[in-house]
Parts: C-alpha cells; structure tokens; sequence
C-alpha cells in the first residue's frame, strides 16, 4: 500500500509542476542615470544622415537643409568649426555657419547659403565633411573624419506646376505657371511648349519660373493638357530627359 501511495505522490507532482526547468537568478540591475547618449565610455559616432550616402536626386524635401544624427550629445562650442562642404560653387550651396543648429543636442541641422534661383547645381555631387575637432558632452571626438556625398540635382527638370496635374474645377481665369531647376533657354521654351487646347496669352519668363497669363476667360468643363518637349533647354543648353505634360480641368465658373 506504501508503494501505491508514494508512487501517487511521484505522479502528481509530475503532473501539476509541467514540463519547466529550474529558473535562473534574475541579473543585476541597470546602473541607475547610466544613459548611452552622455555615456563618456561610448565612442562619438554618426548613426545617420540626410541626405543619405551615395543618394541621388530628385531628393524629396530637401530644400537647403541639411542634418545629420549622432549617437551622443554634442559640445554644441564645436560643432560650427567642424563642419565642411564640398565643393563650394558660386551662386549655389556654401556653409552658413550662422544658421547651425543642434535642436536635440544629437542631431546637427543647417541651412546652406546660396544666391542664386536654385540650391544646388545641376549634375554636382556635394560631400558633407565632419572633422574630428568636433566633440561630444565628454570631449569624445570622432576617430577619423566621417564624409558623405550626394547629388541633389542630376538633371534639368520641372520642379513645380500650376495647375498641379490631375487638377479639377480649376477657375476659368488661371495663370499657368512653371518652375525649373535651373534658369531657362526661354527661346527655347516658347519653341518647345504647347498647350490643347490653346489657350491665348503671353508668357513671361523670371530665370527659372515662367508664367502664362491668358487674355481670355477658359472653355468651362474642359481637360487642358500642357507638354514640353525635350527641345526645351536651360541656360546651359541642358535639355529635358523626357516631355513633360500635365493636364488640369476648368470648372462651371
């Protein structure tokens, strides 16, 4: 009887303790205020950029700014002095170190200067240097210069429109308006553009921004479609890489 009783008690604690093995002792605690960010035993390093490495454009939102985030907080004393553009072409993108900032104390954000119509040049690959005089809260530099490139602008295209495509109910009395990446050939642009049906009017040319005035009021519920061929050239002679057309539609009124 002893023997059924103590095989009961075996089969039972078999039963209700499951398959599981002994639990591990729990591991220490994280250092209490330990934070990666102002850690003077992690290295400086960069985590990312924008624009990225290597990336070529179009470039959505890009505009003059540019940011790039680091794994620490900066010394914000050495972050103007630390920071490089290359190359630097007159009339187009250079160093502002006036409008550098550090809004989170990791990530640096600045606007480049430039004089003409457009930020970037067409077909140029900028490079982005930070030096190894930048430093993090705990004096941590960077181990060697850390770079990146980018080509903003690898060709001449249309950067905007008005009417946007596919627009609809577009008042009877629009302007049509263009804009370029670049100042425009405009002999060339009245050569190369064509809009059906016509709509009569006068363009007026503004470097890189052109625009049509019609004298006369839109058909109402009408699809007007606006091409440019690859005639079209910028003050370089660089030419459209394809025609571009968009079509917008007039409303009742």
């Amino acid at each position: 009887m002893k023997n059924y009783i103590s095989l009961f008690v075996v089969l039972s604690f078999l039963l209700f303790s499951g398959c599981e093995g002994p639990t591990g002792p729990a591991g220490p605690a994280g250092a209490p205020g330990t934070d990666a960010l102002t850690d003077a035993n992690v290295a400086l390093k960069v985590l990312w950029t924008f624009p990225a490495n290597g990336q070529v454009g179009p470039i959505s939102n890009l505009g003059n700014e540019i940011s790039v985030r680091f794994n620490k907080i900066l010394n914000v004393s050495t972050v103007n002095q630390s920071i490089q553009i290359s190359p630097t072409n007159t009339g187009y993108a250079r160093m502002d170190t006036n409008n550098i900032s550090v809004p989170t104390g990791d990530v640096v954000s600045f606007s480049l200067q430039y004089d003409s119509s457009n930020v970037w040049k067409i077909g140029q690959t900028y490079t982005i240097t930070v030096l190894t005089t930048l430093k993090d809260i705990n004096g941590n530099t960077l181990s060697t210069p850390y770079s990146f490139s980018f080509t903003p602008e690898p060709y001449f295209r249309v950067t905007y429109i008005n009417p946007s495509n596919g627009a609809v109910s577009i008042s009877r009395d629009p302007g049509v308006s263009i804009e370029f990446n670049n100042e425009i050939d405009f002999l060339s642009f009245q050569a190369s553009i064509s809009i059906n049906p016509v709509i009569p009017g006068t363009w007026v040319n503004y470097g890189n921004y052109v625009y049509l005035s019609s004298t006369s009021q839109l058909s109402a519920n009408t699809v007007y479609t606006v091409t440019l061929g690859t005639g079209m050239k910028d003050e370089q002679g660089r030419t459209l890489p394809a025609p571009y057309t968009f079509s917008f539609t007039t409303g009742q009124q």
